[in-house]
């Protein structure tokens, strides 16, 4: 099984739209890409023993689109480097 990052205790906007955001939220990222992000309470059940967890403080984080979710389930090339942007700077 691939290791992965659960991100935890935070405010994502995952979008452009300031009016769409989501409280006590949470995401994965596995393979330097997100594989999943939403409400801590609809984490799936394969996502919930995470090798790594770390608590972000409610903090905001808006997610890169280039280390989003591909719609169609399928991975776009990926570039170097993870971007969180959580308060006074970045992961």
């Amino acid at each position: 099984m691939m290791s992965y990052t659960l991100w935890t205790d935070l405010r994502l906007a995952p979008t452009a739209d300031p009016e769409y955001v989501i409280e006590d939220a949470c995401l994965v990222v596995q393979a330097d890409r997100i594989a999943w992000m939403g409400p801590r309470h609809d984490l799936p059940a394969q996502w919930q023993d995470a090798t790594q967890e770390h608590k972000l403080g409610n903090r905001w984080v808006t997610p890169r689109a280039d280390r989003l979710p591909h719609p169609s389930g399928l991975r776009r090339q990926p570039r170097p480097g993870i971007c969180l942007a959580a308060g006074r700077g970045l992961l």
